[in-house]
């Protein structure tokens, strides 16, 4: 994942693997919750790399779920996390 700027605005680029990850990732783009991040565009289209595709994604930080969980767990409560 890298940090990029496109049309005025922070952007996560990630590459991924066709195979693997692409169709799971490209589920999300219809989602639209406030804890999914959103993805701009899919760029599949790479002429020197056909087994990868770039997501152009929200930037939503630098911090991961799994840090924000390690950090707070002990102010989580079991039904929060069960939820």
């Amino acid at each position: 994942m890298i940090l990029a700027k496109t049309k005025g605005k922070r952007v996560a680029v990630k590459l991924i693997s066709r195979r693997s990850s692409l169709e799971n990732e490209l589920n999300v783009l219809n989602l639209d919750h406030e804890n999914v991040t959103k993805i701009h565009e899919v760029i599949d289209d790479l002429e020197d790399c056909v087994q990868y595709a770039l997501l152009v994604m929200e930037y939503v930080g630098q911090s991961s779920l799994q840090t924000i969980l390690e950090q707070r767990a002990s102010t989580l409560s079991d039904s929060f996390l069960l939820r």
